[in-house]
């Protein structure tokens, strides 16, 4: 790409008519969804099924957290800056018996507490690739799923992921917590408002799908306004990735999920297309040089006939799947 710009500089300086990587279809790639499976450990149900008031049935509790998952979804679906990634709710087991609800964390610190969190969602929550069978017998990878495990209280931070890039991973969990403080007097519990969960969820997200804090490598992408979703403080933050994120977050997309690019049928439609433009230039010594970098920008992870149909079949999904839908995403707990 230095290149390519390098080249193109000094074409216009000779006044040649060098193409630009706009006049070539820009690569548009196909994306899978994320599949998210959310889970209450007993501290969450205990605050807001027992002690909150009024007190919420199980009913309320799974309707506020799908409510949480609406917004998440539309946020990040209906955002560029985001990647428009595609969440879909994968419903499919009881809350109220699954692999979190019986675990009550030990500990007395808050280190302790978020340790012992993090080791029972590793030993007992389920990540994968989600498939469906479509009637000719091919089977087609949909995406992968996610973990969001919800928790009443201060266990060291406000949520937390098992590894930043974790959706390619068996890890591919985060909680959050929907309170701040620890019980003390100097850091009284309180039920945290609805914007600060809903931005919490989104940065942990963020975190399993390759972005990390700005704040730490990349300060402009979190000066004192304007600060990104992936920020490590400060809210309200924005609904957005900022450069370095974005890119790392494709990496992660594109290798994980399986995105290819469909601005042409084939990888050779793209290369006749790039030799077209090329041929344009005056100066026959830059022709091949141009096509290399064109080539390079433009040509690359061609999507296939499969892959395309398979886009076909996550667009005809749901976005909350329940037991009458058939994927194939392996349990969700042990």
């Amino acid at each position: 790409m230095k290149y390519l710009t390098a080249f193109l500089a000094a074409a216009a300086l000779l006044g040649l008519a060098a193409p630009s990587l706009a006049q070539l279809p820009a690569p548009r790639y196909v994306k899978k969804a994320v599949f998210v499976r959310i889970h209450w450990d007993r501290s969450f149900y205990e605050y807001w099924g027992m002690n909150r008031k009024p007190k919420l049935t199980v009913d309320q509790i799974n309707a506020q957290l799908t409510g949480y998952f609406d917004e998440v979804r539309a946020d990040y679906l209906n955002n560029a800056a985001l990647h428009n990634i595609d969440l879909i709710l994968l419903n499919d087991f009881n809350r109220v018996t699954g692999p979190m609800a019986d675990y009550v964390a030990p500990g007395s610190t808050n280190q302790q507490r978020r340790d012992n969190l993090l080791a029972t969602m590793r030993s007992r929550l389920r990540t994968g690739n989600v498939n469906k069978t479509v009637p000719n017998g091919t089977t087609h990878l949909l995406g992968r799923t996610i973990n969001w495990a919800f928790v009443y209280g201060d266990y060291y931070n406000q949520g937390e992921v098992d590894a930043i890039g974790a959706i390619s991973s068996a890890d591919g969990n985060a909680f959050i917590s929907t309170s701040g403080g620890d019980g003390t007097a100097e850091r009284p519990i309180s039920e945290m408002i609805r914007a600060a969960v809903i931005e919490t969820i989104e940065h942990e997200t963020g975190h399993l799908v390759g972005g990390q804090h700005g704040g730490r490598n990349e300060l402009a992408d979190c000066p004192a306004t304007h600060k990104e979703i992936m920020c490590s403080s400060g809210i309200p933050r924005d609904r957005r990735f900022g450069t370095a994120n974005y890119n790392r977050v494709t990496g992660y997309m594109k290798f994980t999920l399986a995105r290819c690019n469909s601005a042409f049928s084939s990888q050779n439609s793209c290369f006749n297309a790039v030799s077209t433009e090329c041929s344009r230039i005056l100066d026959y010594t830059q022709i091949q040089p141009c096509i290399d970098a064109n080539v390079a920008a433009n040509c690359q992870d061609i999507c296939t006939t499969a892959l395309k149909t398979a886009r076909v079949v996550i667009n005809s999904l749901p976005a909350k799947i329940n037991d009458g839908t058939t994927v194939s995403a392996g349990a969700p707990g042990p």
